[in-house]
């Protein structure tokens, strides 16, 4: 297994909402978006992804032994990895590896008129794997819109030890009809916003500092080339459906949402179904960002499981020696 650092300069240092713009200063959290525990970038810097450079930042030192590293993959499209920082707590023993996607946060923005494409942005992460060094055993956590690029790596050929697939869809035609169904016909601001607070942020509908903090930093032309307009994609998502290829999944695998999940639980069920062996989880208290709003009961499962995934890892290759 490859667990060496990427060979790039190095420094040290201490969704989808269609309409929605909040108020982009850094606000504490209140109400039932819970103090999650974070902990510091130990290393962070760019490195060459199809010929733009990618920002990445490391978490952790390094792996124990029976310990696996793990690549999260961050939603929007272009909502930036910011807003994934309560899964730092899942550091705890191995590192955890964050990027942002091209056209978003720290990352190059390629020029007006880019050929933007799901599959583009699908091989951003097989790229930034290889040059992070990660191309031994890994776990991988992608979140929303993550995780319909976390599915077509691992549909692709990518490896991997264990598999989170955190509030997100295997068929954007059942998950339009679900944003429909919780939306209802008002399309007004007031609608958006309140569907914004109840589906998307959950707790007491205000964004978390770090959520903010990603949409301070928002890629709007990527969002705009491949989810379109509208509250459900126009654009090349619209038709996006992998439901008939999860049975060649095989790799330990957790699904979960929110219960007021913009991505509906029934998302998830449909994932569930179709791997083997899969576990499913829903949040009773939460929307698309249970980090947030159950920080402890979501550094529990997510812990345990990606715990289970290094153990039946650990097994399988001592077997085979």
């Amino acid at each position: 297994m490859n667990t060496g650092q990427p060979a790039q300069d190095r420094t040290r240092v201490s969704l989808w909402p269609a309409t929605h713009t909040p108020d982009r200063r850094p606000r504490r959290s209140t109400g039932r978006h819970l103090a999650c525990q974070t902990a510091p970038v130990n290393i962070e810097g760019t490195v060459d992804v199809g010929g733009f450079k990618t920002w990445y930042g490391i978490v952790g030192e390094r792996e124990e032994p029976g310990r696996l590293p793990l690549l999260v993959v961050h939603g929007g499209p272009g909502l930036p990895h910011d807003y994934l920082e309560p899964l730092t707590a899942l550091a705890a023993g191995r590192r955890v590896f964050f990027y942002d996607q091209i056209g978003c946060g720290k990352s190059d923005r390629p020029p007006p008129g880019y050929a933007w494409s799901l599959r583009l942005l699908a091989d951003q992460v097989a790229g930034t794997r290889r040059a992070l060094g990660l191309e031994g055993p890994i776990l991988l956590y992608g979140q929303s819109f993550g995780g319909f690029l976390a599915l077509e790596h691992v549909l692709g050929g990518g490896a991997v030890a264990g598999l989170v697939l955190a509030n997100t869809a295997a068929s954007m035609p059942m998950a339009s009809e679900r944003l429909m169904a919780l939306r209802g016909g008002d399309s007004s601001e007031e609608a958006e916003q309140a569907f914004m607070r109840r589906h998307f942020f959950g707790g007491d509908g205000t964004p978390p500092e770090p959520v903010a903090r990603a949409f301070a930093s928002f890629g709007a032309e990527c969002y705009a080339a491949i989810w379109g307009s509208g509250v459900t994609p126009s654009g090349p998502l619209a038709d996006w459906d992998v439901s008939d290829r999860l049975q060649d999944l095989h790799a330990p695998t957790l699904v979960f949402n929110g219960r007021d999940d913009q991505l509906a639980p029934d998302c998830g069920q449909e994932i569930h179904r179709g791997i083997s062996g899969s576990e499913f989880h829903v949040f009773e208290h939460s929307a698309h960002l249970p980090f947030f709003t159950e920080p402890e009961e979501h550094r529990r499962l997510v812990g345990d499981f990606l715990a289970r995934a290094e153990r039946t890892w650990s097994n399988r290759s001592s077997a085979a020696v």
